[in-house]
């Protein structure tokens, strides 16, 4: 109650193969990432002002919001403000969510956003 809402609708094509398919490289856009201590990170924004959709952008989010809601509510909020206006602002580039590593090489949670044909060698229902 109170919070802007943090739902995605997701679309799961049951009829291909799964993964896992290669989490996009790190020469990638970063968008948002989260910086500080690991129980307490801060969302720290790109100096980017838009997305761009001729690779892929990235987007870090905390390891457990759930538990940083509980510590600090203002610091939660901040994510989930800083969440939602990147993630609105890839959706009206029409990107699409292409991937998540819930722990990427030890660091934060990442989302990977990109338009529809802007990866090229993974599966065409992937991206």
């Amino acid at each position: 109650a109170g919070d802007r809402s943090d739902r995605l609708v997701i679309r799961w094509a049951l009829e291909r193969e799964p993964g896992p398919w290669p989490f996009p490289d790190d020469r990638d856009q970063v968008l948002l990432r989260a910086a500080g201590p690991a129980d307490l990170p801060r969302p720290e924004r790109s100096d980017e002002a838009e997305p761009s959709t001729d690779g892929v952008v990235r987007i870090g989010v905390p390891r457990d919001y759930a538990a940083l809601r509980r510590v600090d509510r203002g610091l939660a909020g901040a994510w989930r403000d800083a969440t939602g206006d990147v993630l609105s602002q890839c959706f009206s580039h029409g990107m699409e969510v292409v991937a998540f590593d819930a722990d990427l090489e030890g660091g934060y949670p990442l989302y990977a956003l990109a338009a529809p044909d802007a990866i090229a060698d993974w599966p065409e229902d992937v991206a």
